[in-house]
């Protein structure tokens, strides 16, 4: 709650993350003790961290979001780097300045 109300997905992730580990799944006592109410929210949790159409739901969760956010930095690198390394900065001895430009916009999201 907190995490959405301060627009923080990477911490949002992280909780999520550590509560889908096998360890505490295995505390079927304690899960069974959480009202529905709480397992459907947590359902609908994990569901958002769906990496499936390259974490379709989470990219549309953001294009939603008005800043400040902070997004899910893991992701965020791996978009980085692959707009960085699947695309060449020189193209036939000119400067990719579409190449700059969807680095620059990767970091302003």
């Amino acid at each position: 709650s907190s995490c959405k109300e301060y627009q923080n997905l990477n911490s949002f992730f992280a909780i999520i993350m550590g509560l889908s580990n096998v360890a505490v799944g295995r505390l079927s006592m304690t899960w069974e003790k959480l009202p529905n109410k709480f397992k459907k929210m947590f359902s609908d949790f994990e569901s958002a961290m769906d990496p499936s159409r390259n974490h379709r739901r989470y990219r549309l969760t953001m294009e939603q979001l008005s800043p400040p956010v902070i997004p899910f930095m893991p992701l965020l690198l791996k978009d980085m780097t692959f707009t960085h390394e699947g695309n060449k900065t020189f193209f036939n001895g000119l400067v990719n300045f579409e190449k700059m430009v969807a680095n620059k916009n990767k970091q302003r999201n």
